[in-house]
């Protein structure tokens, strides 16, 4: 339960399942996601997060000028079997990240992981400065949401990727076209994406985001699937007002 919920609190994949066999990272789509999305300073959002149905977290998002935060904690239920917190910082220049710093609590050990970027190169933990495979920008979990929201704004937006780091790996999310949708009784542009590690032994990981057809494109609601687990997020609260369907 645990594992899958820390996936589902990246958005993406932050602990999805090692499967001990080789996963084939295949070629990615023709168009990279934009280097740059939606992350308005004092933006804020909060998300109920559920396990195969039943409430074990939440999580929230707030954006600062030059920083963002996202938090996840287990609910008291949840923590009969483990508590879990979990804080990402991202740093920003002009919307685009340039690190990010990563605490992860669980069942009372800590461990913590920074990350320095610069355009399509990094670094993990001041390792070696790496290349990000084919040269395109890198992305900490909160821009990869930006330029997702970002993307779909545009009139046929086709089908793209980026790559994000997370917990010392990195990953890359392909996204299909938008399709139109419903969440949470509001018209939505449903996403469905797949994750993929570098590291091939571990699993991809299935995500499908539902947006708001307003300006902000917020957010509405989250499903990943990673380990046969499924894990959902609903949007609680947002300092967005949506426009009337």
């Amino acid at each position: 339960m645990l594992r899958a919920a820390c996936v589902l609190v990246a958005a993406l994949a932050a602990c999805a399942p090692r499967s001990g066999a080789q996963v084939p990272l295949v070629e990615p789509p023709p168009t990279p996601l934009p280097a740059a999305g939606l992350l308005p300073a004092g933006e804020q959002m909060s998300w109920d997060i559920y396990w195969e149905g039943i409430l074990v977290g939440s999580a929230n998002l707030s954006v600062l000028p030059g920083e963002a935060h996202s938090r996840f904690s287990t609910t008291m239920l949840a923590r009969a079997f483990a508590k879990v917190r979990y804080h990402v910082v991202s740093t920003l220049d002009g919307g685009r990240p340039t690190g990010s710093r990563e605490g992860l609590t669980m069942r009372g050990e800590a461990s913590s992981v920074v990350a320095a970027i610069d355009g399509a190169h990094y670094s993990i933990d001041d390792g070696p400065r790496l290349t990000v495979p084919g040269g395109t920008p890198l992305h900490t979990l909160h821009t990869a949401l930006a330029a997702v929201r970002a993307w779909s704004r545009g009139d046929d937006a086709p089908p793209a990727y980026l790559w994000f780091v997370m917990r010392h790996t990195l990953y890359r999310l392909d996204v299909e076209r938008p399709r139109k949708g419903e969440a949470q009784s509001h018209r939505a542009l449903e996403i469905h994406g797949m994750v993929r590690a570098l590291d091939q032994s571990i699993d991809p990981v299935d995500v499908t985001i539902w947006l708001s057809t307003t300006p902000d494109r917020a957010p509405l609601r989250f499903v990943v699937v990673a380990g046969g687990e499924r894990v959902s997020a609903e949007l609680t609260e947002t300092t967005a007002r949506f426009a009337s369907n």
